[in-house]
């Protein structure tokens, strides 16, 4: 089994990665009676998306 990432591995940006374009999708989704509405960014140039904020 190999160990877990630790955050000290992955260091938080730097001030020149605050000004990287992001592409933000907010989206409404639901299961019939429940609805929400998420929003799922990513930094461009990124392949990873990120679930950046839900409300219900």
């Amino acid at each position: 089994m190999e160990p877990l990432d630790a955050w000290w591995q992955h260091p938080e940006p730097g001030p020149g990665d605050l000004l990287r374009e992001r592409e933000v999708w907010r989206v409404e989704a639901g299961n019939g009676s429940h609805r929400g509405v998420y929003e799922l960014a990513h930094s461009v140039g990124d392949e990873d998306w990120v679930l950046q904020a839900v409300s219900d």
